[in-house]
């Protein structure tokens, strides 16, 4: 279900932009994106105020890739689809962090295979608190919380990774 809210063309005029609300449960067979691919895919949420800025975003969302699949480069799903930057956000911050500690034996998480992919997020007015987000891969097990402001990256957040033996320096 998508409940769609147009702005009026005074406020059009005001430079507020269109926003969407998003609510529902939904079983998705299999996702194919050139940076991310999935399959058996749970996703469930109750959005309001979905833009393109992501600053009033509000609500809840959860999604379980059940079956697992590929990421490639997921900083740019965020930068193309709101709502993948809203879901995946997490994720990106660790591809940026991976890339920026240069001196530990940390993969750089550009190109991934993952058996568990979830994530559970509450948002108020463009702050996502992450309740949950785990990665499960041949690389290892990551998990993530804390909080991340959507429309200014601003992040409080805490990573915890779990490496796999014989991973080595990228």
């Amino acid at each position: 279900k998508k409940n769609v809210k147009r702005e009026s063309a005074d406020s059009a005029k005001n430079n507020v932009s269109d926003s969407f609300d998003l609510s529902g449960k939904a079983r998705i067979g299999k996702i194919s994106h050139p940076n991310f691919t999935a399959e058996n895919i749970i996703f469930s949420c109750d959005l309001t105020d979905i833009t393109a800025d992501l600053t009033a975003i509000s609500g809840k969302a959860s999604f379980n890739v059940e079956k697992g699949g590929k990421i490639k480069d997921v900083a740019e799903l965020c930068k193309a689809y709101p709502i993948g930057k809203a879901l995946l956000f997490p994720l990106a911050v660790l591809q940026k962090a991976a890339k920026s500690v240069k001196s530990l034996p940390i993969p750089d998480f550009d190109d991934i295979s993952y058996a568990l992919l979830d994530g559970d997020y509450d948002f108020s007015r463009g702050l996502m608190k992450i309740s949950k987000s785990r990665l499960e891969a041949s690389i290892g097990k990551i998990s993530s919380s804390g909080t991340i402001s959507l429309p200014s990256e601003h992040l409080d957040m805490k990573i915890n990774m779990q490496l796999s033996a014989g991973i080595k320096e990228p």
